[in-house]
């Protein structure tokens, strides 16, 4: 599935003029900054003395990539041919035959095996597999026996044009002892990746590097162009490393992924700025919402009363504070910023895991991972964006969050980046406490709006009081009461022009805080 923030991006990109002589001058720009001593070391989620920490193979590699320019040894996109024709039913009907999984000989129960180019999936990657921790590395050449060709989608012996490998590559592993393998982690389509814990499906994606994303001059989106992969020796993890391409930047990153009942994937990354880069999100997710919580679907189309990979962004701050954002498919695209002295944690969360809510035993909305970014060393101040953009369906991702520094990065800049992703069952495991588990947020016929919150996890001998800090007038609001486990508060809020719409809100007892701290923006 193509990410919606690539249609967002061609909404955004408008042509420009300039004269050659301006063309001329920013490409000598380009090329004096590559030609120039390392402007500095950035430094995000890595302690100083652990920058040069990295294995040989890192740096051999690194040596090899720094240096490249962009799309340097490219495949061509295949926008021509059966391949690109290929709609989305006719691209299912290409199958990796299961029977010829790689790896059976590694003496490891890791297997891999490969995404067919076509449909969207247009840009083939280098693919290289190291057979032991010496030595060199052995390209991956595409081998279309491979394949089950279905109903005869196309003929694999008459595909004609320019040099074709394949699009992606997928592990499997055991998830949980005793069962059969499944997927792991799957890598296909620009620097997108998604993994999964025991008990959970696909949903949210990472990414390798967001740039610009949300920017009005239009965002850039970097690939992972080429590949190498390490023949595991043991059943617990698997070690590979990726060539990452823009014409912003080129990095090198290593992915250790480790699955169980969350499957972490540690990351350590170094990326070289080709240029000035005005925006770096680190560590971008993306994902998708599109009703529920008071949101209603389209009239008469839809039994289903939630439809979400994702319902909230929540996020850790050094001061020890947690911050929760439900978010929603918007009127109009919005972009919102959380503004910290220091992050340890962020990341979209898919909370609400009662299969009645959902209503759709295909689907699976409630098995959906909640993906969750933790440095190594706290990332310095700076800000989480979460960018929203309006989506008429369920097949559109149309969320990304992503951590980004106060300044921004120089051409030359060395960036370090050292943290790790979590694919798993609602809440990362440090989050302990009051916590908000339903927001229903609806819109009033003379502007105003309602807030239901819902929150669990509150100590039972406490004295909970909702606490409310906004600027638009609160109309009316009820005591805190009590449902069982649950806490139930409610307000409501007037519409107010020329004010800021934000509304924070907590349960305190006191002085005590006894919840982490909810935050919305009201729609105009």
């Amino acid at each position: 599935m193509s990410s919606p923030l690539l249609h967002f991006d061609a909404r955004v990109i408008r042509p420009s003029r300039r004269s050659g002589c301006q063309w001329f001058l920013a490409l000598l720009a380009i090329v004096f900054c590559q030609t120039q001593t390392l402007a500095d070391q950035r430094l995000f989620g890595v302690a100083a003395g652990e920058a040069a920490a990295v294995s040989p193979r890192f740096q051999e590699l690194w040596k090899a990539v720094e240096k490249r320019k962009f799309g340097e040894n490219a495949y061509p996109i295949v926008n021509y041919g059966p391949l690109a024709e290929l709609g989305y039913d006719e691209y299912r009907k290409i199958v990796y035959d299961p029977a010829k999984k790689q790896w059976a000989d590694s003496g490891s129960s890791w297997r891999l095996d490969y995404f067919h180019p076509g449909y969207i999936f247009r840009e083939c990657i280098r693919l290289n597999e190291f057979q032991s921790k010496a030595g060199n590395a052995k390209p991956i050449e595409i081998d279309t026996s491979l394949f089950e060709y279905h109903q005869g989608v196309i003929d694999p012996n008459h595909l004609q044009g320019d040099p074709i490998c394949y699009a992606g590559f997928r592990l499997w592993n055991h998830l949980e002892a005793g069962k059969p393998i499944s997927e792991v982690v799957a890598f296909l389509g620009a620097s997108y990746f998604r993994a999964v814990a025991a008990d959970t499906v696909y949903g949210a994606s990472a990414r390798g590097l967001a740039i610009d994303c949300g920017a009005a001059k239009g965002e850039e989106f970097p690939v992972f162009r080429e590949f190498w992969l390490e023949k595991p020796t043991n059943d617990q993890s698997a070690t590979f490393y990726a060539w990452l391409d823009s014409k912003s930047a080129t990095g090198l990153y290593q992915f250790t992924v480790i699955p169980g009942e969350w499957t972490r994937i540690e990351v350590r990354a170094r990326l070289l700025a080709r240029n000035d880069i005005e925006k770096l999100g680190v560590a971008p997710i993306t994902s998708m919402w599109t009703w529920g919580d008071g949101q209603s679907p389209p009239e008469g189309q839809e039994f289903r009363p939630e439809v979400h990979d994702s319902d909230g962004l929540l996020a850790e701050s050094v001061t020890g504070e947690w911050l929760f954002r439900p978010v929603r498919n918007p009127d109009a695209t919005r972009l919102s910023a959380f503004y910290l002295p220091g992050v340890k944690g962020f990341g979209l969360l898919q909370r609400d895991r009662d299969v009645k809510n959902y209503k759709d035993q295909e689907a699976n909305y409630h098995r959906r991972p909640t993906v969750w970014i933790r440095p190594k060393g706290a990332f310095p101040a700076g800000r989480i964006e979460l960018l929203e953009i309006e989506s008429p369906g369920e097949w559109i991702d149309n969320l990304a969050t992503f951590w980004t520094p106060d300044e921004p990065i120089r051409c030359g800049d060395v960036i370090e980046l050292a943290y790790s992703i979590d694919f798993g069952p609602g809440d990362p495991a440090e989050h302990v406490g009051g916590k908000v588990v339903e927001s229903r947020i609806e819109r009033q016929a003379d502007g105003g709006t309602q807030f239901v919150l819902t929150f669990t996890g509150v100590k039972p001998e406490a004295d909970p009081e909702l606490m409310i800090e906004t600027e638009l007038p609160v109309e009316s609001r009820t005591d805190v009461v009590r449902q069982g486990d649950r806490l139930i508060a409610t307000f409501t809020t007037a519409s107010k022009t020329g004010v800021s719409r934000e509304i924070r809100a907590c349960l305190k007892d006191g002085s005590d805080y006894l919840s982490e701290t909810w935050s919305y923006q009201c729609q105009p």
